[in-house]
């Protein structure tokens, strides 16, 4: 379902038949939120592109003089790969093929039940739009990206949601990599990192990047990288990752922590530690002041003097064996103050010693965050729960997303049943059109109140004013309904 306060879908309808032409443009705009324009030729149609800006063209197959996948096949040579879709009442298979060769993204009949015909033609609408829109996005976002990848010093590479390669700048070049040898290749193996590493630097939402230092390597063997990595957002979803890497250096080379400069400018707290005696011999001045201690309190002591206290005999590293570890940690201040950490280890090896690089930030923020999320929906769900009244949250599909104790058992379906269902589902007395028609019109910043009926799964009618918000709803904007029964009132009034 369309939100009521977001520009219109502009639809270009083309069709020889005028009256066709009306009712269609009238029937569009009742299943959605469309601005729809018409043109009875290819010719008109042609003539209006010039002149005005349309999200989508509906064309009909078989017109006088060019048909609609003339005017396809015109608008792909020339480059425009605006959403178009045929609305015919010609229902042959060659021509459903034909469309959808030269690039149409659907075929629809005319032919059938007018309802179901036109919401599914609205439907395929707005997927063709949003689809081309996030595409358009997306080349946008990548031509900002490539102007910044061959300007920047630092290696920079983008990844996909699952963590595959998608491309790198030309500053490979200077360490001795190749372009070919990285496209493809998951980060994960890159950084040696762990496989839930991606999964959960795609959905970071703190400000501050996830950072660290690994061993990487190369045809010319291994070589030390710090590493920033931040999701890539396309609009306002995460669609893969940036990755920044610098300083790398080359580890047959190193006579003493030269990479100390490059992990003093990280906002990362970082501990450098022996792995067969667990004594730190190196701290970066973040780490020293979220431990709140001078360096010379730090150098020699036992790393879980400080972090992770209360694992001692159980590193992840040379304990248990892996290779990396990434994990909610607790960091032991000097004051005696425990803060939760998000740390990452791995391991390097230094004039052939073994040492742990241990990464850390400071999650409080967070946390209490997370506790403020959930007393507040720990506070939602006694509020609706303590309610009389029936209630009801309703997204712009039409689905019941959320209800309280009171619509389960006026209702007598189980939560999982209404959770499956929307208003037309329980409405008795509006039809789904109207229902449909009210979520459109929902006001943006008043209540909508009304009448109607529910009925239970029992077949009980039970009259009900309804007062319905918007509201945001675990990060969405929906609909809030409460109904009241007003079945004392309507008997008054009888």
């Amino acid at each position: 379902m369309d939100k009521p306060f977001e520009k219109p879908i502009r639809v270009l309808h083309v069709d020889d038949d005028k009256s066709f032409l009306e009712v269609s443009k009238e029937c569009l705009q009742m299943f959605g939120f469309f601005d729809v324009d018409t043109a009875s030729s290819v010719d008109e149609a042609l003539e209006k592109m010039r002149k005005n800006v349309y999200d989508a063209i509906v064309c009909d197959y078989q017109m006088p003089g060019k048909n609609g996948l003339q005017l396809l096949e015109k608008l792909r040579k020339s480059g425009n790969n605006i959403p178009f879709i045929v609305f015919t009442g010609k229902g042959r298979e060659d021509v459903a093929v034909e469309a959808l060769s030269l690039g149409a993204e659907g075929y629809i009949s005319k032919n059938g039940d007018p309802e179901t015909v036109y919401l599914e033609l609205a439907s395929m609408i707005r997927l063709a739009v949003n689809k081309s829109k996030v595409e358009a996005d997306l080349r946008i976002t990548e031509a900002r990206y490539k102007a910044l990848f061959e300007n920047t010093h630092d290696i920079v590479i983008l990844t996909d949601a699952e963590g595959k390669i998608i491309d790198v700048n030309a500053a490979i070049y200077r360490y001795n990599f190749k372009r070919e040898q990285l496209i493809g290749r998951n980060i994960i193996e890159l950084l040696s990192l762990e496989p839930g590493f991606i999964k959960e630097a795609i959905s970071w939402n703190m400000e501050k990047p996830v950072e660290g230092i690994t061993e990487i390597k190369t045809l010319d063997g291994k070589v030390l990288a710090t590493y920033k990595c931040k999701p890539l957002r396309v609009g306002d979803r995460s669609a893969g990752l940036q990755v920044f890497i610098k300083s790398l250096i080359e580890g047959a080379k190193l006579e003493k922590f030269p990479f100390e400069e490059a992990l003093e400018s990280l906002l990362a707290g970082v501990l450098i530690v022996d792995e067969r005696t667990h004594e730190i011999i190196y701290a970066n001045k973040h780490a020293l002041e979220m431990i709140g201690a001078r360096k010379e309190d730090v150098i020699g002591r036992i790393c879980h003097c400080f972090v992770c206290p209360a694992e001692r005999g159980r590193c992840p590293i040379s304990d248990l064996g892996k290779t990396v570890d990434r994990s909610e940690r607790v960091l032991l201040k000097a004051n005696g103050e425990m803060i939760p950490i998000l740390k990452t280890v791995t391991v390097i090896t230094w004039q052939s010693r073994r040492y742990l690089v241990e990464s850390f930030i400071d999650i409080s923020e967070q946390k209490k965050a997370e506790k403020i999320l959930r007393e507040s929906e720990e506070t939602y769900r006694a509020i609706i729960n303590g309610m009389n009244d029936t209630v009801w949250v309703i997204d712009f599909n039409g689905k019941f997303i959320d209800v309280n104790d009171a619509a389960v058992k006026v209702l007598g379906y189980s939560r999982e049943e209404l959770l499956k269902m929307g208003p037309p589902d329980i409405d008795s007395s509006l039809t789904e059109d109207q229902i449909r028609e009210l979520i459109r019109k929902m006001p943006k910043d008043k209540i909508q109140v009304f009448e109607t009926t529910h009925k239970t799964k029992d077949g009980r009618i039970i009259p009900v004013e309804i007062s319905s918000s918007l509201i945001t709803y675990k990060g969405d904007t929906a609909i809030l309904s409460i109904a009241r029964d007003i079945s004392e009132r309507k008997n008054a009034e009888a």
